[in-house]
């Protein structure tokens, strides 16, 4: 059965091996990308927080009504429903906020004002530099995503293309919110499935192997059941007698191992004791019976 392994497993296994080194190429890429979009997520939620903050402190300095249209909520802060539209607001409120401080001088020495001005401006050049660093893992992603046999696997388990980054652009921050890829249920219901599948194609080739065999051996007994042997009896062809009754001669000393023996359909007389030793298969066709050894 030795054929079946090679037929099956050697194949099975190179399918295998290359399935799950893209699946861990995709999983190590994407991963890249999810923890660029988590550590951007958490600078865009402080920004919020300061831009608050700071909104808060120039208050004093406004008509609050001035603030509405730009409000920076600490629900938007807290939630990223609605990620673009939040930094918008906050880029807005950003820029209003440096007018009025070129209004109140006041306002501009605060330092409060100051200290959160600074802040905001560090963290507006961190976050430049992690979406630049984002936009590489999604170009390495998408990369190793369209190659193959890759994409093929990515196709299989739904890894989808992923989109670049731009602060300016609303649509495109929606990335760091939907961009989703296999956790490990999709790859395991597929193996699952082919497992079942191969398993079954297995266990069916298996049986028809065993039943091929079981029915050559049928065939042969079958053959041996019916195949007629001749005996020397002083020196002249015995009349057609089965195996068995070569046996029961045998056992009752009518012939013994140097008795010679001629297979119907065989080529030549051999001995009881070879023929013995030869097993059960039958010889190949042979129409005519030459005269024993011994004639």
């Amino acid at each position: 059965m030795a054929y079946i392994f090679w037929f099956l497993v050697v194949p099975i296994g190179t399918f295998l091996f290359f399935f799950l080194k893209s699946y861990n190429l995709l999983q190590r890429s994407s991963q890249q990308v999810k923890e660029g979009a988590s550590n951007i997520k958490v600078m865009l939620r402080k920004k919020l927080e300061l831009t608050q903050q700071l909104m808060d402190v120039c208050k004093g300095y406004a008509e609050h009504e001035q603030f509405v249209n730009l409000k920076v909520s600490a629900d938007m802060a807290d939630s990223f429903k609605d990620l673009g539209s939040a930094n918008a607001r906050a880029e807005q409120a950003m820029t209003f906020m440096a007018q009025l401080a070129s209004r109140f001088p006041n306002l501009k020495a605060d330092q409060q004002f100051l200290t959160l001005s600074a802040q905001l401006t560090d963290l507006g050049g961190e976050l430049q530099g992690k979406r630049e660093a984002f936009n590489r893992s999604v170009r390495d992603y998408n990369a190793e995503r369209s190659s193959i046999p890759t994409v093929f696997v990515a196709r299989a388990l739904a890894f989808p293309e992923a989109s670049f980054l731009n602060f300016d652009d609303e649509a495109s921050m929606d990335i760091l919110q939907t961009f989703q890829t296999d956790d490990g249920a999709k790859l395991e219901a597929l193996i699952g499935s082919v497992g079942s599948k191969i398993g079954g194609a297995s266990v069916a080739f298996a049986n028809r192997a065993r039943e091929a065999t079981s029915a050559a051996v049928e065939i042969g007994r079958e053959k041996f059941a019916k195949t007629k042997y001749r005996y020397s009896a002083g020196g002249k062809p015995s009349v057609p007698v089965s195996r068995k009754e070569l046996d029961r001669l045998a056992e009752a000393g009518a012939i013994t191992e140097r008795t010679y023996v001629f297979e119907d359909g065989g080529a030549k007389w051999i001995s009881f004791g070879e023929l013995v030793a030869q097993g059960t298969l039958p010889a190949a066709p042979n129409a005519s019976v030459p005269p024993p050894p011994d004639a």
